[in-house]
């Protein structure tokens, strides 16, 4: 469902701030975006590896 909203706020230019409850959910909505083909980066102390300043479209926790 989130993903179908933000592949149509991408295509209208939009940038995408998604937030999640808490720190399993950053990975799995990560993954969950990658395989709708949805490009994104994570805002989380100690996930360097998904970090990615250029995507339109970053998570992060509400925490962070």
């Amino acid at each position: 469902m989130s993903a179908e909203l933000i592949k149509i706020l991408l295509s209208k230019g939009q940038r995408i701030l998604f937030l999640v409850a808490n720190s399993p959910l950053v990975k799995q909505t990560y993954d969950e975006f990658m395989q709708n083909d949805i490009y994104s980066g994570v805002i989380k102390a100690g996930m360097n590896k998904y970090e990615n300043p250029y995507a339109k479209v970053q998570i992060m926790m509400l925490q962070t």
